[in-house]
């Protein structure tokens, strides 16, 4: 069995597994069959298949950047997902997948590097603290002050206004 031939074997098996556990298989996510890869471009289908509800996303508008994410559960759980993205195999991991067994790997690594948080008090809190290094390179970017704003108002139903942004004497 060569490299490819394994890779879709793991990706068979990988999808039956999340299929038990109630996650659609990734190549069906991408509305194509399970040996009909075609690598995708796109992570809006990726994204929405990582299982709680998709409440919030902003990407950057650019070739390349950042996506940031909000997800909530019934149970009242946030999470809080951010990765990066580019325009070549050399810069975006979606592009450097190359089969489906490498889509549900990546699908994973995401699922993995949600920041989870008990409500939305604690992810309110999470997301505010200019400390928390994994948010700190994030600060002063136009993109997650709108992703902030969007937060506050599915969280709580607020605006948010950041403090730190220049004011003018209209907003006192």
């Amino acid at each position: 069995m060569d490299l490819k031939e394994l890779r879709e074997e793991n990706a068979r098996h990988a999808s039956e597994v999340l299929t038990a556990l109630g996650l659609t298989p990734i190549w069906a996510v991408y509305g194509k069959g399970r040996d009909e890869y075609e690598a995708p471009g796109d992570y809006d289908p990726l994204v929405k298949s990582l299982g709680p509800d998709l409440l919030v996303q902003v990407d950057e508008d650019s070739y390349n950047g950042c996506s940031f994410l909000l997800y909530g559960t019934p149970g009242g759980q946030y999470g809080f997902l951010s990765f990066g993205w580019g325009s070549c195999s050399g810069c975006d991991a979606l592009r450097q997948c190359e089969s489906w067994g490498d889509v549900e790997t990546l699908r994973k690594r995401l699922l993995g590097d949600i920041h989870w948080a008990s409500d939305r008090l604690q992810m309110w809190l999470w997301l505010t603290d200019e400390e928390i290094q994994t948010l700190k390179w994030h600060w002063g970017s136009v993109s997650f002050a709108e992703f902030l704003k969007h937060a506050a108002r599915q969280m709580f139903g607020v605006e948010y206004r950041d403090v730190n942004a220049p004011r003018t004497d209209a907003q006192g």
